[in-house]
Protein backbone atom coordinates (compact mmCIF):
# COMPACT_ATOMS: atom_id res chain seq x y z
CA UNK A 1 0.00 0.00 0.00
CA UNK A 2 1.44 3.34 -1.37
CA UNK A 3 0.12 6.56 -1.94
CA UNK A 4 0.66 9.93 -3.40
CA UNK A 5 -0.96 13.48 -2.85
CA UNK A 6 -1.95 14.54 -6.74
CA UNK A 7 -3.61 17.72 -5.76
CA UNK A 8 -4.98 19.32 -2.91
CA UNK A 9 -8.11 22.00 -3.05
CA UNK A 10 -8.07 24.16 0.02
CA UNK A 11 -10.89 25.64 -0.74
CA UNK A 12 -13.00 22.84 -1.35
CA UNK A 13 -11.20 20.93 1.86
CA UNK A 14 -10.39 18.09 -0.71
CA UNK A 15 -7.36 16.36 -2.13
CA UNK A 16 -6.66 13.82 -4.95
CA UNK A 17 -4.57 10.86 -3.84
CA UNK A 18 -3.09 8.05 -6.34
CA UNK A 19 -2.60 4.86 -4.16
CA UNK A 20 -1.45 1.53 -5.20
CA UNK A 21 -4.21 -1.10 -3.74
CA UNK A 22 -3.68 -4.82 -4.61
CA UNK A 23 -2.09 -4.49 -7.85
CA UNK A 24 -4.02 -1.86 -8.88
CA UNK A 25 -3.55 1.90 -9.04
CA UNK A 26 -6.83 4.24 -8.15
CA UNK A 27 -7.10 8.03 -7.45
CA UNK A 28 -9.37 8.56 -5.12
CA UNK A 29 -10.86 11.79 -2.83
CA UNK A 30 -10.47 12.68 0.79
CA UNK A 31 -11.85 15.32 2.39
CA UNK A 32 -9.50 17.17 4.14
CA UNK A 33 -8.37 19.65 7.14
CA UNK A 34 -5.65 22.27 6.84
CA UNK A 35 -4.23 23.06 9.70
CA UNK A 36 -0.88 25.65 8.93
CA UNK A 37 0.19 26.32 5.68
CA UNK A 38 3.92 25.44 5.02
CA UNK A 39 5.49 27.98 2.47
Amino acid sequence: LAACIQHIDKRKGRAKVKMHFLGQERVIDLGINVLTHIS
